[in-house]
């Protein structure tokens, strides 16, 4: 049947399933350890300086709202000066991204799921959703024992194509 199906011999194709066995067995002591990683190399190393820039070129942080400093320094520490992972290039990949498509003058969704209770992705235009005004919680996106877990948040934004995603202006 292999001479019919496959157009060789037997011991043509034991070899091959020899050679599958040895290349696999390199791999016995490998072990997989995921690590996750943000996009860091597309943006400035000072994390920190480049949301200070884009919560100005967005002008929607009122700074002089008392709630509203305290949310951001919290969020700050939380994203930031966690101890484990500088969270912030993740939402600079965001507004890069939903700008693109307001740019375009396409439209994107308004923020939803626990990303609407963050104060971060509201000042830089990824979700249009207040929520300090709306009295929402932060703790449901995100949390300094789910980030020594390991389990980073995501945002659900929602794009009416998936073209500008992948197509050059």
């Amino acid at each position: 049947t292999f001479r019919t199906q496959l157009g060789i011999g037997e011991a043509t194709f034991e070899s091959w399933v020899d050679n599958n066995k040895a290349w696999a067995s390199r791999f016995d002591d490998f072990v997989f350890s995921p690590r996750r990683a943000l996009p860091t190399k597309f943006y400035p190393e000072d994390t920190f300086g480049h949301l200070k820039t884009l919560i100005k070129k967005h002008g929607r942080m009122n700074w002089e709202n008392p709630e509203w400093c305290q949310r951001l320094q919290q969020e700050i520490k939380l994203f930031h000066q966690n101890g484990t992972v500088d969270l912030l290039p993740y939402f600079f990949l965001l507004e890069e991204v939903v700008g693109r498509y307001i740019q375009h003058g396409e439209l994107t969704g308004p923020g939803r799921g626990s990303a609407a209770g963050c104060l971060i992705p509201y000042l830089l235009d990824i979700t249009q959703v207040d929520p300090i005004k709306n009295n929402l919680s932060l703790d449901r996106f995100l949390t300094l024992d789910r980030i020594a877990s390991g389990k980073l948040p995501d945002i659900d934004t929602d794009f009416s194509s998936w073209k500008l995603l992948i197509d050059p202006d």
